[in-house]
């Protein structure tokens, strides 16, 4: 997959609850690498990055007020 847009969502209806996170890509070896971060994700939080073949994608919420409650996320 090559990642330019990382969309994350977060059910709104139990409140914003991310305060920190980051968005990681991990290519064939077992390194992540960080493709974006944020303070919060609120309804849907896209980011615009440069290409990049990964094969697997994940968020890392680093600080939350309450357990997070993510919808989805997405590399397009």
């Amino acid at each position: 997959t090559t990642a330019i847009v990382k969309a994350a969502q977060q059910h709104i209806a139990r409140g914003e609850r991310v305060r920190a996170y980051r968005v990681e890509g991990r290519g064939t070896g077992d390194t992540w690498k960080p493709l974006a971060a944020g303070a919060s994700i609120g309804h849907r939080r896209l980011h615009a990055v440069e290409p990049v073949e990964i094969a697997a994608i994940r968020l890392v919420v680093d600080e939350a007020r309450g357990t997070p409650h993510i919808r989805r996320l997405a590399a397009y």
